[in-house]
């Protein structure tokens, strides 16, 4: 059995200054502290996050937002990730007609993800290490890094379109996403191929962890959000996204393997290959959300719509061989999920919940060969304690 968990504990700070009525500046900060094992090794990582941000408001009319995000992580150093938006109110609108304010908006910016614990006891720094003497030696002689962050950028350009007395919006959206250095793990003999000198790569024992992946991800997005009245607001959305890999060196993409049963079809077993979906993400998302509030009760409706998606059964028969193995396109079925969810607040920091998932208990699956819960029920409270107003009690 390996073993491999994750704890996590964070301090979060906020501070606003508003200048004027045109323009706000914010500034955060977040203190994390990760700890966790990963088989035989324990990790304990010190992680801080600064924001710094600024929005302006001309004249109700052009909304422009900066910003920066800086990580300062201990596995993989500094990263600067900036940020800016910008709408632009094209036709105000009579507030009594049919036909009220539309707005364009545009949003570019960059974000990482850190290494998992269980990445970073796989990545070649790691592994290297481990060796001792002899892996210092190749660390120092190569000059090989710590595994690094997933880089994602992201442009989005949309519409918002108020409609019926401001009683409804409308929003399109088209998007681009690139998502580079993704971590996969790559064999020895793949390692070479990316680059990592020979004498580096064979002192693996198997392989390692390294930043190798490229995929892209555009599509585009419809929202029609609706106030019914009597407490009810009505969502549904549908996103199409085109996900495809363009680069990767596991073995999967570099030797595909072939099921004899579907002959001439490149299976990927563990990894998929270059030019297709990556795995579990769904060309079609829709959702459906219907929700009541009226004193103290609220109530949700949520459907949600999946397509099918790329996979893999990840399996060999008993004699290693790939029989086992069925082409990933669409191998993972859609499906459609119905819950609901009903609470109460008897008082004004509590409030009981209840909630019903998978109310038409239908068979499906999220991942690959593991049926998800069927219809199921679960309840609690919540307690709210503190907030901002709360703190301004203290200081008034």
């Amino acid at each position: 059995t390996f073993v491999s968990d994750t704890v996590r504990q964070s301090l979060f700070a906020q501070s606003e200054v508003a200048v004027g009525e045109a323009f706000t500046g914010t500034f955060g900060f977040r203190y994390e502290n990760e700890r966790g094992r990963s088989g035989a090794q324990s990790v304990a990582r010190n992680n801080f996050s600064y924001f710094l941000q600024g929005q302006y408001n001309w004249a109700a009319r052009v909304f422009a937002t900066a910003g920066v995000g800086i990580e300062d992580n201990a596995v993989f150093g500094v990263a600067v990730n900036p940020r800016v938006s910008l709408a632009y109110v094209l036709r105000r609108g009579e507030t009594s007609s049919w036909w009220n304010e539309t707005k364009l908006r545009f949003y570019f910016g960059t974000g990482i993800k850190e290494p998992s614990i269980f990445q970073e006891g796989s990545s070649l720094f790691a592994v290297l290490s481990r060796l001792g003497a002899s892996g210092e030696a190749l660390i120092a002689r190569f000059g090989i890094a710590p595994i690094g962050p997933e880089r994602n950028r992201s442009v989005e350009v949309g519409l918002d379109q108020n409609l019926g007395r401001n009683r409804a919006r409308l929003s399109l959206a088209l998007f681009h996403n690139r998502f580079e250095d993704v971590i996969e793990f790559l064999s020895r003999s793949a390692l070479v191929q990316l680059g990592i000198p020979t004498e580096v790569a064979q002192a693996t024992p198997f392989g390692a962890n390294v930043n190798a992946q490229t995929f892209r991800a555009h599509g585009a997005e419809v929202e029609l959000l609706a106030d019914l009245g009597h407490g009810l607001i009505a969502r549904g959305s549908y996103t199409y996204v085109a996900a495809k890999l363009l680069r990767s060196f596991s073995s999967d993409a570099l030797r595909p393997t072939i099921n004899p049963t579907f002959p001439g079809i490149p299976i990927g077993a563990f990894a998929p290959l270059v030019g297709a979906r990556p795995f579990q993400r769904p060309p079609h998302v829709g959702s459906l959300l219907l929700t009541w509030a009226r004193s103290r009760w609220s109530a949700a409706v949520v459907g949600s719509f999946v397509s099918r998606r790329d996979t893999s059964t990840f399996l060999s028969d008993p004699f290693f061989g790939p029989s086992m193995l069925l082409p990933n396109r669409n191998l993972n079925p859609g499906y459609q999920k119905l819950d609901v969810s009903l609470s109460f607040r008897p008082h004004g920091r509590l409030t009981l919940v209840a909630v019903v998932e998978n109310v038409l208990n239908r068979r499906y699956t999220e991942v690959f060969g593991y049926p998800a819960p069927k219809l199921n029920f679960r309840a609690g409270a919540r307690l709210t304690w503190g907030g901002v107003s709360a703190w301004r009690d203290i200081f008034r």
